[in-house]
């Protein structure tokens, strides 16, 4: 043992030389003489450890690099050593063991080994796939053969308990998940440790299917050390899965389809950092999930396979959360493929079990097939002679609904949305120009959710139209059920034709005698409509415009040339109403006419209404 204040520093540290091997000693670390330093090198890359033991009270012991920069550091406890292993390229490097709160004696073995191998001192003995049961192993460990490595896999998910007993000096008890799968212990694969009390040691822990190596480290320091028997035992946890989950959504473990509740247990961590879950919907359904018993930050993801490329793209995120205790989602989803991705949010080695709990209580459609996103795939109801009731979801992951319908006489038509929980809109078009489809140019009126509702409301001509249920909640909004009524009530024309927006093809109500009524609809989709009389005498004649939209129009002229057309030089009177600025909500022409032809114009250019116009 060597005592000397002069390595208490990196740079009087005490140099071992070149490295190789296994080389040991002994010393002392107190008030007096607080720090030990040591300094060595390496000719080659190589797998390096260190091992502290003897110690009668908590020691700290770090690697530094050849600039003084910390590799690693661990905190031997009062009675055993910690291991530090690492894989060391060629240089210089040093290392100290410190005293904490207690003077102690201190055992320092450093290990180096070629690449790919395990460190010096150690042995490993394959094992296999575990069999159910008990596995038996017998051996021991000592500071000629410090630590004892089996390697072994697990075909299925499992609890796992391991026990190490009959010891006559204390070890150390390590589990490692062998990631990559070069049968060597890496450091950063420790999945967990335990040192022996009274004799024995253990641990039992929720383990993924996969390699592991667990290793029985001799913490006595010297040639004593002790034999131990080593027992494995595993099983199928309850609500545990037989695989583990893929770490990418193309290796995810397939639920299949979502129709009430499932429920998993795993573990994601440092050692198993995210695992992914793919689930499908047939029908509309709200969606819950529930992430419990967990002992660090974690994340969790909901992602929708949009483009049915059997992936979780980074685009397709629909909701996410995180939490270190719990973390609840959830949304209204639309049929399709989906994935859940339970995510490690930590920097930190370490690993927690979780229990995953997803819902889904179906919302089903009550169409025969799905609305579509374009006015070309629109649902058809064909003509819309009762009412119609539609339940369906709109948001995010189904952005628009179109609908198609047709009205085959002048009526007044309602659309009601309910039961909205995010932003919505509507649009109606008119299919003007008879292409089957809803051009941008063919809108004729909107209208957004308030609350939970939203509602149209107006008279139109026959023709067919297009509606849409649309998101209006943007893209990182969610999605929402919805309650549709569409419902029609006549108000049929009173005429045989419909009249022409032109005076050469007026409707013609021939010679007048007495009164006329005549019921047709005027606004945005039919704004003008062209009337022709007959006087055979002098008259007071009376035009009265009701229930027609502000901004009518109606105006009288007089064939005086006789040329069969309404010309802007013929024109005897007029009347309008534009509310709430002037006139009257029914205008109204009175005017002495002589014998003679006469056009009667009625005109609207926004709005629209089932009017009444009557001719005395």
């Amino acid at each position: 043992m060597l005592t000397s204040h002069q390595d208490n520093t990196l740079c009087g540290a005490r140099n071992l030389g070149r490295l190789s091997g296994t080389k040991s000693l002994n010393d002392f670390i107190g008030r007096q003489d607080r720090v030990d330093c040591y300094k060595f090198s390496l000719a080659d890359e190589r797998s390096f450890s260190i091992q502290v033991g003897r110690l009668r009270a908590a020691a700290s012991v770090k690697l530094y690099n050849s600039k003084g920069a910390t590799i690693r550091h661990a905190l031997p406890s009062c009675i055993n050593g910690e291991a530090i292993a690492t894989t060391l390229e060629a240089g210089t490097y040093y290392l100290s063991v410190k005293r904490r709160k207690q003077d102690t004696y201190y055992r320092l073995i450093t290990s180096v080994s070629e690449l790919g191998t395990l460190p010096v001192s150690t042995k490993l003995e394959k094992i296999g796939q575990l069999a159910a049961g008990n596995t038996v192993k017998n051996g021991a460990v000592s500071s000629g053969n410090l630590i004892d490595y089996y390697q072994f896999s697990l075909a299925q998910n499992s609890d796992f308990t391991a026990n190490v007993g009959t010891l006559t000096n204390p070890v150390r008890l390590s589990l490692y998940r062998d990631r990559n799968n070069n049968q060597l212990p890496d450091n950063n694969e420790l999945f967990t440790t335990t040192d022996s009390v009274n004799a024995s040691a253990s641990f039992s822990h929720y383990l993924p299917s996969g390699n592991y190596l667990l290793g029985i480290t001799s913490m006595s320091g010297d040639s004593r050390g002790t034999q131990y028997t080593l027992t494995f035992t595993h099983h199928l946890q309850a609500g545990g899965l037989p695989l583990d989950p893929g770490e990418d959504s193309n290796q995810a473990y397939e639920m299949g389809e979502l129709s009430s509740s499932l429920s998993v247990k795993d573990l994601v961590g440092s050692l198993d950092n995210s695992d992914f879950y793919q689930f499908n919907l047939s029908q509309i359904s709200s969606f819950n999930a529930n992430l419990s018993n967990l002992s660090r930050t974690t994340n969790l993801t909901l992602y929708f396979d949009g483009n049915g490329n059997g992936l979780a793209d980074s685009d397709e995120q629909v909701i996410t959360g995180s939490g270190a205790r719990t973390i609840s989602l959830s949304s209204d989803l639309p049929i399709g493929t989906y994935f859940v991705n339970v995510a490690d949010a930590e920097s930190t080695s370490g690993n927690t079990f979780y229990s995953l709990d997803l819902f889904a209580t179906p919302q089903p459609g009550s169409l025969l097939t799905e609305p579509g996103n374009f006015s070309s795939e629109a649902y058809d109801f064909g003509v819309l002679n009762s009412p119609k009731v539609v339940q369906e979801l709109i948001g995010r992951l189904d952005e628009t609904d179109f609908y198609r319908f047709t009205i085959d006489q002048i009526s007044a038509v309602s659309a009601n949305l309910s039961h909205l929980k995010r932003s919505t809109s509507m649009a109606l078009y008119f299919d003007r120009n008879s292409n089957g489809l809803a051009d941008g140019d063919e809108t004729v009126t909107s209208a957004y959710s308030w609350g939970e509702t939203a509602n149209l409301s107006l008279d139109l001509p026959k023709g067919t139209y297009f509606l849409s249920v649309n998101n209006a909640d943007g893209y990182n909004g969610g999605n929402t059920l919805y309650n549709l009524t569409l419902a029609q009530t006549p108000k049929p024309s009173s005429l045989a034709a419909d009249p022409a927006s032109n005076s050469n093809e007026a409707y013609n109500f021939g010679t007048l005698t007495g009164s006329t009524i005549a019921q047709d609809y005027i606004g945005a989709l039919d704004n003008r409509d062209f009337y022709r009389f007959d006087l055979s005498q002098a008259h007071q004649f009376t035009a009265i415009l009701n229930n027609s939209p502000s901004g009518s129009e109606i105006y009288l002229y007089a064939d005086s040339n006789a040329n069969g057309l309404a010309e802007s030089s013929e024109l005897i009177s007029y009347a309008s109403w534009y509310y709430p600025y002037y006139g009257s909500s029914s205008p109204t022409i009175s005017a002495s006419l002589n014998a003679g032809i006469y056009f009667l114009l009625v005109s609207a250019s926004s709005g629209g209404a089932a009017y009444n116009l009557m001719l005395n």
